[in-house]
């Protein structure tokens, strides 16, 4: 897994916990995990361009604090730049969500 995808996955247990809950059906948490890739998208868009660029993407690394603690420069550049060739299929320097949902399922 994609250390981006790390970040982002530590609620992943609270979807677990979710699904055994009697009253939430897989659709309910299907809508969890659209809301949380795009509020994921939304709060690290911080020029609001509907776009992350490198530096977006090394903010919301940096909420990972055990991360970024121990992460080198050299390994958080290596993380943006290997985010940016997954996710920034057209190229163009940045990331949409269009970009991001499709190639973080």
């Amino acid at each position: 897994m994609k250390r981006l995808e790390k970040v982002m996955a530590k609620s992943e247990h609270l979807k677990q916990d979710i699904k055994e809950l009697e009253d939430i059906d897989e659709e309910e948490v299907d809508k969890l995990n659209y809301k949380e890739r795009l509020y994921f998208f939304k709060l690290h868009d911080t020029n609001k361009d509907d776009k992350l660029d490198g530096l977006e993407i090394l903010h919301g690394l940096q909420h990972d604090s055990a991360l970024s603690r121990n992460a080198t420069i050299d390994e958080l550049t290596e993380i943006v730049e290997d985010s940016m060739r997954r996710f920034d299929t057209d190229n163009d320097g940045s990331i949409s969500y269009s970009e991001f949902t499709t190639n973080s399922k």
